[in-house]
């Protein structure tokens, strides 16, 4: 994931004369030497050609200075002061919005990957320009910047090869077989997730994470893509098969899960274990509402309860027997929850060690008491799978 280091700058500056070359020094806080900045590519238009120099105004000096490979060096992302953004201002008595300049600065390192500045808060100085960008430069420059980001995303996603993606369709995975591919899911989440962030405002978003996320097949335009169709539709066989696929998919949809005429409700099946563990996260959630909402182990305490509630609920409720999970994914999401709960647990006590309530330290008690119940049986469960 990209490192987003704009409350850590104290100033800087980004140095963009020379053409295809772009150098910097950034001081960050608690540190007295800069982070030297050497990569490769051009700013866009708007600073190209000249040196632009940032202060914050407002350092958080409370946070770690980012661990950062000095110096940097790799290749420029977008580099711009042009862009606008609403800044909503809540201070007033009637809050209004305007419109304001965005510093963002983005470069890949290759150490450290992705680096971006963005803020609205900044000082700007900008000295003249010494040489001009024309339109079509720009261009260039832009998509060399996609193809950045297009490789760092590819570092993040770390796909494997097709055979090894063909053995899911063939066996029946182990439970190390299904934490690693919940380990590719994890990944791809978090790639899709920093591409829809850096994107999903850009008028082609659409066609710019399909190319960074590598999925190529979705970059045509719309005529190609009906010209696919055409051709598909001019060869029978391909044209039965393809609507013999759509048929069992509509099957699928409108199966009718209870044959009996009886509820959904009835054939739905929800696991003891899961709903201890929901009841156990609605504790946390409801306490935490009489905490103070910047309490980071409250919040991270609600967050992991959530987290094993929900995983639970995907590996052992489902509507009839015919949709139970393989045991091999449901020890690796079991194993999963084990983590969160640790997570969770750890939250909980330093909670009950700093409250000052005694109510809330009793709720408190309550809830690890439940964490632990709720551990043990995952343990359990997990040695009951493995048996069988």
């Amino acid at each position: 994931m990209a490192w987003r280091i704009h409350n850590a700058v104290v100033r800087g500056e980004i140095d963009n004369r020379i053409p295809g070359v772009t150098t910097g020094k950034i001081w960050l806080i608690h540190q007295l030497e800069p982070l030297e900045v050497n990569l490769t590519g051009n700013c866009w238009r708007d600073i190209a050609g000249c040196c632009l120099s940032f202060i914050n105004p407002s350092p958080d000096y409370s946070q770690q200075a980012p661990e950062l490979a000095q110096p940097q060096s790799g290749n420029v992302g977008d580099m711009t002061a042009s862009l606008k953004c609403r800044v909503i201002d809540d201070d007033s008595e009637q809050p209004s919005a305007t419109w304001n300049n965005v510093l963002y600065l983005e470069w890949f390192d290759r150490c450290n990957g992705r680096v971006l500045i963005e803020t609205v808060d900044y000082q700007l100085s900008i000295t003249e320009s010494v040489w001009a960008m024309d339109t079509a430069e720009e261009d260039v420059q832009k998509f060399e910047n996609q193809r950045a980001m297009r490789d760092f995303i590819t570092t993040i996603i770390q796909r494997r090869d097709q055979a090894s993606e063909d053995k899911w369709d063939d066996e029946i995975a182990d439970e190390f077989e299904w934490e690693q591919r919940l380990r590719d899911s994890d990944r791809l989440t978090d790639a899709f997730q920093e591409v829809l962030e850096k994107y999903y405002e850009d008028p082609e978003s659409q066609q710019k994470q399909a190319f960074a996320m590598s999925w190529d097949s979705l970059l045509g335009d719309e005529g190609s893509r009906n010209e696919t169709m055409h051709r598909l539709f001019d060869d029978p066989d391909q044209m039965e098969k393809y609507f013999e696929e759509e048929r069992e998919l509509d099957e699928l949809l409108e199966l009718d899960l209870d044959e009996n005429n009886g509820s959904d409700d009835d054939d739905y099946f929800v696991h003891p274990l899961q709903q201890k563990a929901h009841d156990c996260a609605m504790q946390a959630m409801n306490l935490i509402d009489s905490i103070d909402n910047d309490n980071e182990p409250a919040t991270r305490l609600c967050t992991n309860l959530v987290h094993v509630s929900s995983k639970l609920a995907g590996a052992l409720n489902f509507r009839t027997e015919i949709f139970e999970q393989e045991s091999g994914y449901v020890l690796a999401i079991l194993k999963r929850c084990l983590s969160n709960h640790n997570e969770a647990l750890a939250d909980c006590i330093e909670l009950i060690r700093t409250c000052d309530s005694e109510e809330k330290q009793q709720s408190l008690n309550a809830i690890r008491d439940s964490i632990f119940e709720v551990r043990d049986q995952i343990t359990e469960l997990r040695r009951e799978l493995k048996q069988n």
